[in-house]
């Protein structure tokens, strides 16, 4: 069992809840994918599949060997939403832990943020811990990391021939 917390939000749900709509509609739309490849990104390889208006992304950090998979949502050619997901190195019983991060876009720029971790339900830890360090988090991946990484990624992969 899977519960989750949520950390730093930063969203207004009027603004959001019509982007989430339509981030629904691409997911039960998707379809089969347009094209497949691999790029390399500083020292991180990185796994995309386009989808007429999402890019499903895997990125492995060679050095620290973080895992994040990162989802882009558009309407035409313009990101509508973001979502990152950084995998707990730290698997307790095969669940999915992860830490979340949500990013909500209006004419090319950020207007709602949130970060949510997973957490293994009946896993006792002191209320003072660190759950990025109890869960084994890369702590460099902040929000503001992902911030430019995820659109320098996205900047790369538009210009991929």
């Amino acid at each position: 069992m899977i519960s989750c917390l949520e950390l730093n939000a930063q969203y207004d749900t009027h603004k959001i809840k019509p982007i989430d709509r339509v981030v629904n509609k691409i997911e039960l739309a998707k379809g089969n994918p347009l094209r497949s490849f691999k790029i390399n990104f500083d020292s991180i390889d990185v796994s995309v599949v386009k989808f007429q208006s999402k890019i499903e992304t895997t990125c492995i950090f060679k050095i620290s060997n973080s895992h994040l998979v990162i989802n882009y949502y558009l309407k035409g050619k313009d990101l509508i939403k973001v979502s990152v997901s950084e995998i707990s190195p730290l698997q307790i019983n095969e669940s999915n832990n992860y830490h979340y991060t949500g990013f909500y876009f209006k004419k090319g720029k950020i207007i709602s943020q949130f970060n949510r971790y997973t957490l293994t339900e009946g896993i006792q830890f002191p209320k003072d811990s660190d759950f990025e360090e109890l869960y084994r988090y890369n702590k460099h991946l902040n929000a503001d990391f992902i911030k430019t990484f995820i659109l320098d990624l996205f900047e790369k992969i538009k210009n991929f021939r």
